[in-house]
């Protein structure tokens, strides 16, 4: 069988993309390839990584030494460090540890030092490079230090320097494809994120079982000022007859979910006002708001949530495993994602996830969206916390006995990503031909 290398520079638990390029490579049916999966460790990766004979994993170690506050004045020298420790482990890896491979398949970003291994590393070895874009990492750091200081403008030539010359490309959106083109005149196809099959509509039986198993659960727990008086075969949400069959309970409080990474081009604040909104809203159901996912200003946003007087809604941050998140998923009502792209031109997989469930999705509209959520007909979108007030109230006025609306927008989601229209199909058609070519 080939070897092919799959490098994410960050923490693969937490890239769905690529663990998916990892499977779909060492499916026999699609790639057939043994698998180098390199990456940082942190969130558990799914079972069927872990468990795949032909998926072998590779951890590099953190650079865990961090720069105090009142040593800001040698960030750069210490990001050189910090960046030379990287370029160390990774060379080791692909030239020590590991036979050398037929293709190397990286993320981007993160660009620095990625890309620079990975074209000497193709160089060396002969390995056939594809970069996967999912952003552009100048963009990124721009957030923080913005889009004219000296690092952001290098970091800009840097990854337009190596993001040319690999044997091929894949990017997430069209409009992404077009500005590399004619920006970078950099060639690339097209793979729109899709969700695999484990993202889908549960039953009410599968949805009565997950609410038994996480109520019982510390992340959970803040519910159980809602859950008082409920029998064993009752949830907050569902309840078990006596004769075994589940259902929806018709008092049930709206489930609301999102999930994020927690950084700066995504505003939660927008979501926490709509909720102080809706708290005034007494003809409106109860909601609860899951927001699920790590990241730095996780912590900012909880202080944010602790300091507000609810009574109507019911805020939990979690984190669930790979298995209990498509599931969540599965049993929500609404989906709203904050993304917004540093770039304007990627899109949210948390919004593909949503679709795979056939969950409606209420999404912050930015460059790219349209090529996703297509406002009125299989989500709505947003630009203010006004309007996302609005459009909760228009879909949960009369919850949960009337969900017409709901059901129209989710059977519209819930289509776009239909059966032959999964992950496996979409990449198989548009990823496995570029492996075929080079």
């Amino acid at each position: 069988k080939k070897v092919v290398a799959v490098l994410v520079v960050g923490d693969v638990g937490r890239s769905p993309r690529m663990q998916y390029h990892a499977l779909s490579l060492a499916d026999p049916q699609l790639g057939n390839a043994e698998v180098e999966l390199i990456g940082y460790g942190g969130a558990r990766l799914p079972e069927n990584i872990i468990q795949n004979p032909a998926i072998r994993m590779h951890l590099l170690r953190p650079f865990s030494f961090r720069l105090p506050a009142h040593l800001k004045a040698f960030f750069l020298l210490y990001a050189v460090v910090k960046i030379l420790y990287q370029l160390f482990q990774l060379f080791v890896v692909f030239l020590v540890t590991i036979e050398p491979p037929k293709y190397i398949l990286v993320q981007n970003p993160p660009s620095i030092p990625t890309l620079f291994v990975a074209h000497s590393v193709c160089f060396l070895t002969r390995s056939k490079l594809i970069i996967d874009w999912h952003n552009f990492g100048y963009t990124i750091l721009g957030l923080s230090l913005g889009a004219r200081h000296p690092l952001t403008r290098v970091s800009h030539i840097y990854e337009r320097l190596f993001g040319k010359g690999a044997h091929a490309n894949l990017c997430v959106t069209r409009a992404m494809q077009q500005h590399l083109a004619n920006e970078w005149d950099v060639n690339c196809a097209v793979l729109h994120d899709h969700p695999p099959e484990k993202f889908r509509k549960l039953t009410p039986a599968e949805k009565h079982k997950l609410f038994k198993r996480l109520g019982n659960s510390d992340q959970f727990s803040d519910l159980n000022s809602w859950s008082d008086g409920l029998s064993s075969n009752e949830t907050l949400f569902t309840r078990q007859l006596s004769s075994g069959v589940c259902e929806l309970r018709q008092d049930r409080p709206a489930i609301v979910v999102s999930s994020t990474s927690w950084t700066d081009d995504e505003d939660f604040s927008i979501l926490l006002s709509a909720v102080k909104a809706l708290e005034q809203k007494t003809d409106l159901p109860r909601v609860v708001l899951i927001i699920t996912g790590k990241g730095p200003l996780k912590q900012h946003y909880e202080q944010a949530i602790s300091k507000m007087h609810l009574t109507r809604s019911k805020i939990l941050t979690v984190w669930l495993s790979a298995e209990d998140y498509p599931s969540l998923l599965g049993a929500a009502d609404v989906g709203v994602s904050l993304h917004t792209s540093s770039s304007g031109l990627d899109l949210p997989m948390k919004v593909v996830d949503m679709f795979g469930c056939g969950l409606p999705v209420l999404a912050v509209d930015f460059k790219a969206l349209p090529e996703l959520v297509e406002n009125g007909i299989n989500g709505l979108s947003f630009s203010s916390s006004d309007e996302l007030t609005s459009h909760f109230v228009s879909l949960l006025s009369e919850f949960p006995q009337n969900t017409v609306e709901l059901d129209r927008l989710g059977a519209a989601a819930a289509l776009r990503f239909g059966q032959g229209n999964r992950w496996s199909d979409n990449w198989r058609k548009h990823a496995l031909p570029l492996f075929h070519k080079i």
